[in-house]
């Protein structure tokens, strides 16, 4: 799902177009001449490995928290990150990089042309498994909705049997738990998912982001309740006597 030689399959639904050129490019636009305002296309995956245009820079990693929960054995460990070594950079994502495809005009940069995917099939079966339990649906069939995916997870281990299939909790509450578990490893380091899924249980009233623990790698991490929105980007404030700041930015 993640080769930079297999974009585009059958398993995503949505993805953005890297290219490989350098700059003033676009895939699906003719006469690139014309749109050089456009700039770069390519992505970049350096937060992942270290690798950038200044050398090897601060690195996404795994926390603890995300770590321990996936089952040892589950074939998306050795997919999604290193669990080899335990200090932070050993940790690093792998999702994207494992088999990446850098722009060779200046491999150099750390750019490259593999596509981010931005919706899954997997994605959107755990969502369906969702919206069955919110809207009183049966929890057995929601459940085994989750089970696909986690069948498909022992499918890409050599004689995996973990992730074992789940059993049909007793309340919606409890199914919710589950589905939400299954999309924090199904789509770890995946586009923000797990950010808008955490915001919206907290909307909700399912969760307390203010009191979660996010066990976070920096020492200055706080979540205040103003965090759940984005700041406007301050220019549009500015320009516009009609937006007022979201508050505590």
């Amino acid at each position: 799902n993640f080769d930079g030689l297999k974009e585009n399959n059958v398993e995503s639904l949505f993805e953005f177009q890297a290219n490989r050129a350098i700059a003033d490019t676009n895939p699906w636009v003719g006469g690139n001449d014309d749109f050089s305002v456009i700039g770069e296309l390519n992505t970049f995956w350096g937060f992942f490995n270290g690798d950038g245009a200044d050398g090897p820079s601060n690195t996404f990693s795994a926390t603890t928290s995300l770590k321990n929960a996936f089952e040892v054995g589950d074939p998306r460990i050795d997919f999604s990150f290193d669990m080899s070594v335990e200090a932070a950079d050993g940790t690093n994502v792998r999702k994207y990089i494992l088999n990446n495809v850098t722009t060779p005009d200046n491999p150099w940069l750390g750019l490259s042309q593999n596509n981010p995917r931005i919706l899954r099939y997997a994605d959107v079966i755990l969502l369906k498994a969702e919206a069955i339990v919110r809207s009183g649906g049966s929890l057995g069939d929601a459940i085994a909705l989750v089970n696909e995916i986690r069948a498909r997870a022992r499918a890409s281990g050599d004689g995996a049997t973990v992730p074992a299939d789940l059993a049909t909790p007793g309340t919606g509450a409890e199914a919710l738990d589950l589905i939400f578990r299954e999309r924090r490893l199904e789509l770890a380091f995946e586009e923000g998912h797990r950010w808008y899924d955490l915001r919206r249980r907290h909307l909700a009233g399912e969760i307390d982001l203010t009191t979660l623990d996010f066990d976070p790698l920096r020492t200055d991490f706080a979540f205040e309740e103003f965090n759940i929105n984005f700041p406007l980007p301050q220019t549009e404030v500015i320009q516009s006597t009609n937006l007022t700041q979201n508050e505590g930015y």
